[in-house]
């Protein structure tokens, strides 16, 4: 946080849209959610909040074995979500707190095509990595990047002593969930 006359900053709510966007697919039929999460991080730390939040706000005890840890990226969630299905357990939607893990999980889901049609992946992350390779899933993007670049501009520009934006918005966050 800078306290600089001029600059205005907006944070998005990670935990706010994952626990409307987990809230929406269980009200929808999806009972048996996981999510995937990168590490212990604020950001993922919050997902697991809203994740939480919405299991409860809608009466849904979800074994500790659906939130999971996948600190080794697509491999890991792909292997996890590969043992979940070979172990024949209950799951039909997937959040992750990035597009890597999303990716992970909708190449194990694909290898099973009998479950695919069953499961929602929803991943989370930059729509710029999304461009170059469209993700076949739905996303969340939070432009974190956006934000990260315009404040590391605005810190530039302070601390050079030249002009800087006087007011700077983004909009909280936007899905394509389908």
């Amino acid at each position: 946080y800078i306290d600089a006359p001029n600059v205005f900053c907006i944070l998005c709510d990670i935990e706010k849209t994952v626990t409307s966007v987990t809230d929406t697919y269980i009200k929808s039929g999806y009972n048996f959610p996981v999510i995937l999460f990168s590490g212990m991080s604020d950001f993922c730390l919050s997902m697991l909040e809203g994740f939480k939040q919405a299991c409860s706000l809608n009466g849904l005890d979800i074994p500790t074995e659906n939130l999971h840890i996948c600190s080794d990226g697509m491999m890991g969630s792909y292997n996890y979500i590969t043992s979940l299905i070979n172990s024949h357990k209950s799951i039909d939607f997937i959040i992750c707190s990035d597009n890597n893990l999303a990716m992970g999980a909708y190449k194990a889901v694909n290898k099973n095509p009998e479950h695919f049609q069953d499961i929602v992946i929803v991943g989370c992350g930059y729509p710029s990595r999304a461009d170059s390779c469209p993700l076949p899933i739905p996303g969340i993007y939070c432009r974190s990047e956006e934000i990260c670049n315009n404040t590391l501009e605005l810190i530039n520009g302070i601390l050079n002593n030249t002009p800087v934006a006087t007011k700077t918005v983004f909009t909280p966050i936007y899905s394509n969930l389908l």
